[in-house]
């Protein structure tokens, strides 16, 4: 019988060192940050916590308590953008390659 085998790397994980609001003239970057109940920045008194690594579905969810933070105020047109989290380029590995000639 065959069959199939699944071979999974896990890829690298994004720690969120800052978490910073633009354009909020309502609320402060902290009353903000409150509202999110499952991510948060890494502190260094707190480095083992999974609030701190960003995952999207959570991101979503946490957006939604912003949201409705701004539509207790009456601010039905509040605008959410997605979150911009910058690449960071793995440390480089030494890598070697090899070259078969047939003449």
């Amino acid at each position: 019988m065959d069959g199939v085998e699944f071979f999974i790397r896990p890829g690298g994980k994004t720690r969120i060192r800052k978490i910073d609001f633009a354009g909020n003239k309502v609320f402060s970057d902290g009353k903000l940050k409150k509202q999110l109940a499952l991510t948060r920045e890494w502190k260094w008194y707190w480095p083992w916590s999974s609030k701190n690594l960003y995952h999207p579905v959570k991101w979503d969810q946490d957006v939604g308590a912003v949201r409705d933070a701004y539509l207790d105020l009456g601010f039905l047109d509040a605008e959410i953008k997605p979150p911009i989290v910058p690449p960071i380029a793995p440390p480089m590995a030494n890598a070697t390659a090899s070259h078969s000639h047939s003449s």
